[in-house]
């Protein structure tokens, strides 16, 4: 953010003006980056002229940029008490304002700045910074575009307008944005590592590697940068130099939570289970984090199992269907567990062998200690060979399961399909496959594709390609409250479910469905890297992409792997009839 630092100029001066020559001063300094003396600059001339607005709010400046937020606030409020249509110092009161967390004031103060002066590109940069903030994205553009309207060549207000453009998912705009302002300001290391985020975000890892590694050039120390780096190596699968440039990162910045929770990404990815798990405990000092207020201790790793133990859900549907099981492994150590998941999930989750499953935690009347449901591996010390001792833990609602039965087409080998994930997740980015990928197995003889894919997705049902053909199961197909009761039980009904990284793949593994899983190149950790199985199912197979974006080549293998399930399917029934056929007396 710019602030606003008011000189004020005069003639050669008289005993009578040392105040203006001191403020004078304390700009020069300031200027230098000598805080220190700058401050006692401005505090010679407040001493002399107390009702000195221009140094009361260069005063608060300096003190800002000391990181003395609440003295600088102090500062531009004495200055606006003395002189209250001062501009500049309704704009650097909305930035330290915007710093302390104060949104919404913050804002009201641009809003006072601009209506004194309309023609402000300062204020207009900052106010679209602040309602970025309030994720009024729209306003904010337009903000962002008064400002570079008032000033085309503002490299600050180009950058930030690339940020938003970002965000709103117009990345070759946002593209042009961040070239703008590098053409401006050549040595400009925000807007390098900003233009590397849209190239990530269209896919372009060499390109984003290439521009972080140039604003690594400019500020060695860029901590953000380097993490991003890493981002960018993970993937193009450059894992151990992705970790160095998290380590790079973490060496300038021991504490970026954000840095350490990409860290435990790769850690997981590789299979280093025991230092991811401790990895990823950095997720609570996310800003997405939304923390708990829980009576009683948290458990901790190495305090014995508890003897009532509340754990709770903190991510999405598929995260508490896959760690689930974790419940059933502390109950399984003598533990009374309470897990409390999302309402929606209730009818499915119930069936937890030893658990007992609420919706909310407030109709327990004691436990002993408490934990969010995906420290409970770090808290264990779970392995790659625990995982492998697991078996299925969910299990189809009985009535659901005879009813669907009742109910499905019948066919020589149906393989329930799932193609969409939640569009609306960072996670989905690459992870979802067009439906139209899934044509080569309407190929294969005696294969019916039965549409397990619920609310996204579905549109594509309405344009598939000649000769394509995907049964569906009705409006009423899992239309209550409760989500996947049956979709549980059309699982277990068919031969096969084929699905891109969805809760519905971790649904089907959970119940030891046969379960084929398509993944992007670099995939979500939990499917790791370089194997085509799964330590989390047993009955999973995994089929990932060899070069980004091509899902093609990944339907291709698995059609080829379906014909050979289809007709090992055919053998063993014939081969089971030719046993079962009785023999003449």
């Amino acid at each position: 953010m710019r602030f606003s630092i008011i000189t004020t100029r005069h003639p050669p001066f008289t005993p009578e003006e040392d105040a203006e020559a001191l403020n004078n001063r304390g700009v020069a300094l300031h200027g230098l980056g000598r805080f220190g003396e700058a401050l006692q600059c401005y505090e010679g001339a407040l001493a002399r002229r107390p009702h000195y607005p221009e140094a009361l709010n260069n005063r608060g400046v300096t003190l800002h940029d000391l990181g003395r937020s609440g003295e600088a606030l102090q500062c531009y409020e004495r200055a606006l008490a003395f002189l209250s249509d001062y501009p500049e110092a309704l704009n650097n009161r909305g930035v330290t304002l915007h710093d302390l967390g104060r949104y919404d004031e913050a804002l009201e103060s641009y809003e006072r700045a601009l209506a004194l002066r309309s023609d402000y590109p300062e204020a207009l940069n900052n106010r679209g910074i602040t309602l970025h903030d309030l994720r009024r994205y729209d306003e904010a553009l337009e903000s962002y575009e008064g400002a570079l309207a008032l000033r085309p060549d503002y490299p600050e207000a180009l950058n930030n307008h690339g940020v938003i453009l970002d965000d709103l998912k117009r990345f070759e705009e946002a593209l042009e944005s961040y070239e703008r302002a590098l053409a401006v300001r050549p040595d400009y290391p925000d807007a390098f590592n900003n233009r590397g985020n849209t190239l990530s975000d269209l896919g372009r890892f060499g390109e984003a590697l290439r521009s972080y590694e140039r604003a690594l050039a400019l500020r060695p120390d860029y901590a953000e940068a380097w993490d991003n780096h890493g981002l960018a190596l993970r993937e193009l699968g450059r894992f151990e130099e992705a970790l160095q440039s998290c380590a790079r990162a973490l060496d300038i910045k021991a504490d970026f939570a954000e840095c350490q929770f990409n860290k435990a990404y790769l850690l997981l990815l590789k299979g280093c289970l025991v230092e991811g798990w401790a990895a990823y405990e950095w997720r609570r000092q996310l800003n997405s984090w939304v923390a708990r207020s829980l009576s009683g201790s948290e458990w901790r790793k190495g305090d014995p199992v508890p003897r009532r133990l509340l754990l709770y859900c903190e991510q999405g549907l598929g995260d508490t269907i896959q760690f689930s099981r974790f419940a059933c492994t502390v109950a399984a150590r003598g533990a009374e567990v309470f897990l409390e998941i999302q309402p929606c999930l209730m009818p499915l989750l119930s069936r937890l062998p030893g658990v007992k499953v609420i919706s909310d935690q407030k109709t327990l009347l004691e436990y002993d200690t408490h934990l969010p449901l995906m420290s409970v591996p770090h808290v264990l010390g779970i392995t790659l060979q625990d995982l492998s001792k697991d078996k299925p833990y969910l299990s189809a609602d009985p009535a659901h399961l005879q009813a669907w039965a009742m109910r499905l087409p019948a066919a020589p080998f149906r393989v329930g399909i799932i193609w969409q994930g939640k569009p609306t997740s960072n996670a989905d980015t690459g992870r979802s496959v067009p439906l139209r990928a899934f044509a080569p197995l309407c190929d294969i003889p005696g294969v019916m594709l039965i549409s397990l894919q619920k609310y996204a997705g579905t549109e594509q049902l309405e344009n598939l390609p000649p000769g394509m053909r995907v049964e569906t199961l009705g409006e009423d197909f899992d239309a209550g409250p409760d989500a996947f009761v049956d979709c549980a039980a059309v699982m277990k009904n068919l031969d096969l479910v084929i699905s891109s990284d969805t809760a519905a793949a971790h649904l089907a593994g959970a119940l030891g469905c046969p379960v084929w899983i398509a993944l992007k190149c670099v995939p979500d950790w939990r499917w790791m890297m370089y194997r085509e199985d799964s330590p989390w199912y047993p009955t999973a197979r995994l089929f990932r992409q060899i070069r980004h974006g091509d899902w093609d080549e990944v339907f291709e293998r698995i059609a080829r792997e379906l014909i050979g399930a289809v007709h090992a399917k055919t053998k063993t029934e014939q081969t089971s009839s030719r046993k079962q056929t009785a023999s003449p007396l």
